[in-house]
């Protein structure tokens, strides 16, 4: 007999699928990654991409939720923090005292813009739900041929709003980032264009400063000149895109390889230029540099640290969670190592004796044969994927209501290992799963297997022990802050009763021969009053300071 003890929380979470948070699925259907128009709709803009270095999907949001996201992006437009300061075209810090003032490494272009972070956007609005979407995240990293993409893990530049009011301008750069997704949300009725270029280098390490320096020279009021010289000696600049930006259009650009800038919005527009931008990276953990944090937001936050904003947040969700902890039910749930078999549904007597006025003699006389018991423990579904045998497999499979696939499964010895291969169309193909929505079941609940399995195994046994050890933990620590003077008074008297019980042993004080002892031997040392002196030599003391004092006339 085997004893679990199942501690029941409750969790407060947000379900969504694209059409709640306001994408247009039926012309851009993300949610269906295996469908024919993905597929398609990805290679275009991966053709785009690599052509123009830019993507664009006019219309990505719908008009409601568009209006909803730049109803909350003029909300916090007043209290978005202003940038006007100067840049090189890369966001280098330092100049290169090697180099002339006007090159194109040395040369600092002005830009003005007001931005809102990532930590000051609302919880559960229209662009914090666009950015936390799976499907979306997934959808980029298909878009930039990326395996894998993470959202990045900068508490202020992950998913921002940009601000530009009139004569405003960002000038030409190139990104931190390998790619840089962007959400129209509103524009002014003249300037703010967005203008790129096609990718003009490789890496990070590459500058381009001849083609650099050209584009600054024909298409900015800043003449520079370039102590590099052009590989490829052409003279021309490089071709110049203005993107189509209306309202609900999603742009993925690569911003480290494409030189682009947003043009200065005319000084008498009555409308902001509003735009999100959303940074995703190819590596979990990414934050934006020290630099371009106190440039955009006017402070630096590192990924393990929070604003006092959310510290509070913080705090209260510990508090919460305590408190739910405190109030959660411990339910002990004896049962067999084994798995338990399946209690058949309940038929009503009108159709039980249907069904046996319809039996024939010959069912009867040969039932079907009973399959045989999986040889598979409850916990062993708890380990890698690599680790399910086959009955795992088919036991995984009836838990999540598929019973009738066990044969088909188990016929083509499909353990863990082959599992992790399955795709919808093997399963329409060679498993015989018809419906589209069945799959998606079974293929989904596969994924989020082998998601747990790589971020940090499904479940090991040491981190099943911290996770049981963990609310303890904090109950802990909520009495300590909590009862802290309690606890400190507590201890006293504890300290107190144990010095009744065992009293110290008593000090010898050692003697000597002058009639004075240790301890007044090292008090006259402390206080320098050297040996106790007698009566005769104090009247003298007072004699001499008579003689040495005179009398005031």
């Amino acid at each position: 007999m085997g004893v679990r003890i199942t501690y029941l929380c409750v969790i407060l979470c947000t379900s969504c699928n694209g059409i709640g948070i306001g994408i247009d699925l039926a012309r851009y259907p993300i949610d269906s990654p295996t469908s024919d128009e993905y597929l398609q709709m990805v290679n275009r803009a991966r053709r785009s991409l690599a052509e123009t270095g830019c993507a664009s999907f006019p219309g990505f949001l719908t008009a409601e939720a568009t209006a909803e996201a730049a109803s909350e992006a003029a909300a916090k437009s007043p209290s978005a923090f202003v940038t006007d300061s100067t840049h090189n075209a890369w966001q280098l810090p330092d100049d290169d005292p090697a180099r002339p003032p006007d090159d194109v490494r040395n040369v600092r272009m002005r830009t003005r813009v007001a931005s809102t972070a990532y930590d000051e956007l609302d919880e559960g609005g229209a662009l914090k739900r666009l950015y936390q979407y799976d499907e979306f995240v997934q959808f980029v990293g298909a878009v930039t041929s990326q395996p894998r993409l993470y959202r990045l893990a900068d508490p202020l530049g992950a998913c921002s709003i940009n601000v530009f009011r009139p004569g405003w301008h960002h000038a030409w750069h190139f990104d931190e980032s390998e790619f840089t997704t962007t959400l129209s949300l509103q524009q002014a009725e003249r300037g703010g264009e967005f203008e790129f270029t096609p990718p003009l280098r490789r890496s990070q390490a590459e500058l381009a400063e001849p083609a650099v320096a050209r584009i600054l020279n024909e298409r900015s009021p800043y003449r520079v000149s370039c102590v590099v010289a052009d590989a490829g000696g052409d003279a021309t600049a490089p071709p110049v895109t203005t993107a189509p930006f209306a309202p609900g259009t999603l742009q993925i650009f690569a911003g480290r390889y494409s030189l682009h800038h947003v043009k200065r919005v005319a000084d008498d527009a009555t409308r902001e230029r509003l735009v999100a931008v959303m940074c995703f990276a190819t590596e979990p953990g990414k934050v934006n540099s020290a630099e371009v944090q106190q440039m955009f937001w006017g402070r630096e936050i590192d990924r393990l640290h929070v604003s006092p904003m959310s510290m509070r947040a913080n705090r209260l969700v510990r508090s919460v969670f305590l408190m739910l902890l405190m109030i959660s039910v411990a339910t002990v749930v004896t049962a067999e190592e084994a798995a338990a078999e399946p209690v058949p549904e309940a038929k009503s007597e009108a159709a039980g004796e249907a069904a046996a006025a319809e039996a024939s003699p010959a069912a009867e006389a040969s039932p079907e044969p009973e399959l045989p018991p999986l040889d598979c423990k409850t916990h062993e579904l708890l380990e890698k994927v690599d680790t399910w045998s086959i009955d795992c497999v088919a036991m995984w499979l009836a838990n999540l209501g598929f019973p009738e696939l066990r044969t088909a499964f188990t016929g083509n010895k499909m353990d863990g290992v082959a599992l992790k291969s399955l795709t919808m169309e093997k399963l329409a193909e060679d498993y015989g799963v018809s419906e589209e929505d069945q799959r998606k079941k079974i293929y989904y609940n596969l994924k989020d297997v082998l998601r747990k399995d790589n971020a940090a195994g499904n479940t090991n046994h040491y981190s099943q022990m911290f996770f049981w050890l963990l609310p303890l933990l904090g109950i802990y620590k909520y009495l300590t802050l909590r009862y802290e003077k309690q606890i400190e008074k507590a201890m006293k008297k504890y300290k107190k009763w144990q010095d009744a019980r065992n009293p110290p042993a008593p000090v010898e004080i050692k003697t000597f021969d002058d009639g004075t002892n240790e301890w007044t031997r090292g008090l006259n040392r402390d206080v320098n009053l050297g040996p106790k002196k007698t009566k005769a030599e104090k009247d003298e003391e007072k004699k001499a300071k008579k003689i040495k004092t005179p009398k005031a006339e």
